[in-house]
């Protein structure tokens, strides 16, 4: 299971998920001050956002790493209402 851990200390939400009956915070993207899971695949690899005050970015979580997948998006890849187009390898 992925989602958010809620911060009831006033900090940011954390992308998180359940592993074998613990809650794993996910580690974030460098100045992001929150994050969220929507899915995870057998391989405990897990997708979903992180928010930064530069906008959201779309993230791959690994048990160790948040990988930035916006940065394999060209700018012609997004419309100008900021939705994915295309990401391919050309």
């Amino acid at each position: 299971m992925a989602g958010l851990a809620e911060d009831l200390t006033g900090g940011g939400n954390d992308a998180a998920k359940w592993q074998d009956g613990s809650l794993i915070r996910l580690p974030s993207l460098a100045s992001s001050a929150a994050g969220h899971a929507f899915g995870i695949n057998d391989q405990g690899i897990v997708v979903g956002r992180t928010v930064s005050f530069g906008g959201d970015r779309a993230t791959l979580w690994d048990d160790t790493d948040a990988g930035d997948l916006n940065s394999f998006l060209r700018d012609a890849d997004v419309s100008d209402r900021s939705r994915v187009q295309s990401a391919t390898d050309d």
